[in-house]
């Protein structure tokens, strides 16, 4: 215990009779640490997305990145004919489905009509992928049969 005392008593006499560079060590200590949390914040908030699917470790999503017309483009989407040829072809690819957000939409129904903010159009395999619960449905039959849809 002694001398525990001892190098406590010469680090704080070192401290003070080296001010500066005690500012620089700490406010460097400080921060790191900082930097370190904010890193880990966002790497845990990135590998949390979406992690309640029951296939969440075989879901990947497929981008654009090209040049069209000599314009550089970055686009969270392909082609439809992208998906069926992919599954297709690789015989790694276990189902795949496609997703289209269209914006706005117009929804009739009988003498009613208004307009739909945040519509996404999805194929019927969209529940072999994903794991949503429904209120209300069997999700293998929910999107069977054209112009259904599923509200959330």
């Amino acid at each position: 215990f002694i001398m525990w005392k001892n190098y406590l008593n010469t680090s704080i006499r070192n401290l003070w009779k080296h001010k500066y560079y005690t500012l620089i060590n700490v406010l460097g200590l400080a921060l790191g640490l900082a930097c370190f949390l904010f890193i880990l914040a966002y790497v845990k908030d990135e590998l949390s997305y979406d992690r309640y699917h029951e296939k969440a470790d075989r879901v990947y999503r497929v981008d654009f990145e090209g040049t069209v017309f000599g314009q550089e483009f970055e686009l969270p989407e392909v082609g439809d004919p992208f998906g069926p040829t992919v599954l297709a072809e690789f015989p790694e690819v276990e189902q795949q489905v496609r997703l289209r957000d269209r914006g706005s939409f117009l929804v009739r129904y009988e003498e009613n009509s208004y307009r739909e903010e945040d519509v996404v159009f999805a194929d019927s395999t969209f529940f072999d992928v994903f794991s949503f619960p429904l209120l209300k449905g069997d999700p293998k039959a929910v999107l069977a049969e054209p112009n259904t849809l599923v509200i959330t």
